[in-house]
């Protein structure tokens, strides 16, 4: 028997724990994984802190504008 106090939960593993109790239906299509990306609670605290949320599109996936698409037929801004 030890004196030591029980190890607390990373804030990380607290977040995916309250994810799985909050969201997770065995029954429901989907891992439990695949659940919790698909969390559609964006009321909730923890919704942008959540593990495995999709990831946000990369700056490269963007379309880019060329200088010459905000120009106006004379030459001008638009």
């Amino acid at each position: 028997m030890t004196n030591e106090a029980p190890r607390k939960k990373s804030p990380r593993k607290a977040i995916a724990a309250h994810c799985r109790g909050c969201i997770y239906d065995p029954q429901a299509p989907g891992s439990c994984l695949q659940q919790i990306m698909d969390c559609t609670v964006k009321t909730c605290e923890l919704f942008e802190y959540r593990p495995h949320r999709k990831p946000k599109p990369n700056k490269d996936d963007l379309p880019i504008h060329s200088p010459a698409s905000t120009l106006n037929d004379q030459g001008g801004f638009l």
